[in-house]
């Protein structure tokens, strides 16, 4: 500041600050007002409710706002997937105090079946519960054994052929109280000593098996 003899200088007509700075962006969480910024051509006039399918640039050049809202939409979906990836590993957290139990279970004709549970089918189990296994708490996935040990003997498929892995039967139990199956798939190991041994496991459960 200095003295001076010059006439007062007159306030400016007009707004002193321009529209599109007039925000609070720790209100609203934007830099400036999206609907009315001029520094970015060919931006959609209604920014936030831009459909990423209009085209609004001349020339047929891909508008700004349809890249924006396609990277937006990469980024929701990469964020779901990370959100599912957590909770299926939360899952599988849960279900290690499965791995050390069996459960034994009669399957007719006089034959009872030592049924475990192992990593491979825990990851698949948590598969099905992730997809939308309606009428199944995710609490019920640490006792899967109890489950297993109350459900009803349905039938067993005859041996499978032409799968990649090593399993060559399924065992099917119906929940006491739900139409929800366990599937329990039987295994071939072979074994150092050229010896073969059967692993049945808890493999899938489902809303409905195959027919016969």
């Amino acid at each position: 500041m200095r003295p001076t003899d010059k006439t007062v200088t007159a306030v400016p007509a007009g707004e002193l600050v321009p529209p599109v700075f007039q925000n609070n962006p720790g209100k609203s969480a934007e830099f400036v007002k999206l609907k009315e910024h001029p520094y970015i051509k060919k931006v959609c006039p209604d920014f936030n409710g831009c459909k990423p399918e209009t085209n609004l640039a001349d020339g047929g050049d891909e508008p700004i706002c349809k890249k924006i809202c396609k990277i937006a939409k990469e980024y929701q979906a990469e964020t779901k997937k990370t959100a599912i990836a957590r909770k299926r590993d939360s899952l599988l957290k849960s279900m290690t105090i499965l791995l050390n139990r069996n459960v034994t279970r009669y399957v007719g004709s006089g034959k009872h079946i030592k049924i475990k549970f192992n990593a491979k089918g825990n990851s698949h189990v948590v598969n099905d519960y992730l997809r939308g296994l309606s009428g199944f708490d995710k609490q019920e996935m640490m006792i899967l054994d109890k489950l297993l040990k109350d459900a009803l003997y349905i039938r067993s498929t005859e041996k499978i052929k032409d799968r990649k892995d090593k399993i060559q039967r399924f065992y099917y139990f119906k929940d006491k109280d739900r139409e929800i199956y366990y599937n329990v798939a039987e295994e071939v190991r072979e074994l150092r000593n050229g010896k073969v041994r059967l692993d049945r496991f808890l493999y899938a459960i489902t809303k409905s098996i195959k027919e016969k």
